[in-house]
C-alpha cells in the first residue's frame, strides 16, 4: 500500500519511499493462482480451473471459487455457493438468516443472488488482503478460513432445511 506525504508547498502528494527490507530478509511471495493450486495439491484436494482460469472445487457438496481480485489481484476471495437453490417465496426468510449471521459473525459474508430463472443462490465469502504477499502457511490459513467459515454457514442451512431425500418417506394415511 502506498504511503503519502506532503512536501512543503507542494500541491500534489508525493509517494513516500517504501521502507527497505532488513538485510538478509526475503520478500514474502506473491499470491498467485499457481500457488493456490499448489496448496490444493499439497493437501490432496481435487480442484478445477474454469474457462477464465479461475480455480474452483467441491467441498461438502458446495461449489467454491478461489478468486484473485482488485486491480493488482491483491484480494484473495474464497466464495462458496450452497448446494441447494431456494424458491423466491423464501427470500425474506433467507435474507433474515444471512443478516443475522452477518451481524453476529465477522466471517463469512453471506448473501443471496437471484438467478435468471427466479430461484435464489445462497453465497458465503471470505476476502483477505494479500497485497504484501503471503508465505505458504499464511496462504493455507486464508484458504482454510474461507472454506471452513463458509462450510459452517452452509451446515447451519442444512440443519434448518434438511434435504427431503434424506428424510424417511411420509406415510400416506
Amino acid at each position: 500500500m502506498a504511503r503519502w506525504w506532503w512536501s512543503r508547498g507542494a500541491d500534489e502528494p508525493t509517494p513516500a519511499p517504501e521502507p527497505a527490507a532488513p538485510p538478509g530478509a526475503s520478500a514474502t511471495p506473491r499470491v498467485t493462482r499457481a500457488r493456490i493450486a499448489a496448496w490444493f495439491e499439497s493437501q490432496g484436494y481435487v480442484y478445477f480451473t474454469d474457462g477464465q482460469g479461475e480455480l474452483g472445487g467441491l467441498w461438502r457438496s458446495n461449489v467454491f471459487s478461489f478468486l484473485l481480485g482488485g486491480a493488482d489481484e491483491h484480494i484473495l476471495q474464497v466464495r462458496g455457493q450452497w448446494h441447494r437453490l431456494v424458491t423466491m417465496d423464501r427470500i425474506e426468510e433467507i435474507l433474515e438468516i444471512c443478516n443475522a449471521w452477518n451481524t453476529e459473525r465477522l466471517w463469512p459474508k453471506c448473501y443471496v443472488k437471484v438467478r435468471d430463472d427466479g430461484q435464489i443462490s445462497v453465497v458465503a465469502e471470505v476476502s483477505t488482503e494479500v497485497e504484501h504477499g503471503a508465505d505458504d502457511a499464511q496462504l493455507g490459513t486464508a484458504l482454510l478460513c474461507g472454506l471452513s467459515a463458509a462450510s459452517l454457514f452452509f451446515s447451519s442451512l442444512d440443519e434448518r432445511y434438511p434435504d427431503p431425500a434424506s428424510l424417511p418417506p411420509a406415510v400416506a394415511g
